[in-house]
């Protein structure tokens, strides 16, 4: 029983070590090699991350453009954006969009039967955050 304590004990000792000694070697004035990195991504700040279409009929169809400003040190890129509902159409910019200009994902409502919409479109891009999400509502009738 003693062995198993002490066997226990040293386990605990030798996995508390190298977590240890990792956190001493970030925590230096020095930024990290991965911060230094990441300073120089692009990086997205959207106007808005919502919109609410309002009331619309099923035989109309609604147009929402969400903007962004590339706040990073390099070119950001919108590698895709994918809806998770069918009645939303999708479209971006597809050139890089540089440091401190904007870009745009467009969203088109074509509601195909009387309902409550909340859906989510996900955008991808090579940013920091990799993948942000655009919400949109409505009310067909």
């Amino acid at each position: 029983m003693r062995q198993i304590i002490y066997f226990n004990l040293l386990l605990a000792f030798c996995l508390c070590i190298p977590a240890y000694t990792f956190a001493q070697l970030n925590t230096g004035s020095e930024p990290s090699a991965i911060n230094k990195t990441k300073n120089l991504a692009p990086k997205i700040i959207w106007e808005t991350l919502y919109y609410n279409f309002g009331t619309v009929k099923l035989t109309e169809r609604r147009t929402h453009r969400f903007t962004f400003t590339d706040t990073g040190s390099l070119p950001v890129t919108i590698e895709d954006a994918k809806p998770d509902c069918p009645s939303l159409k999708i479209r971006f910019s597809r050139q890089s969009i540089g440091p401190s200009e904007k870009g745009w994902v467009e969203i088109t409502l074509e509601p195909n039967e009387p309902q409550q919409i909340n859906c989510m479109v996900r955008v991808r891009s090579n940013s920091r955050d990799l993948v942000n999400i655009l919400k949109v509502s409505a009310t067909a009738q």
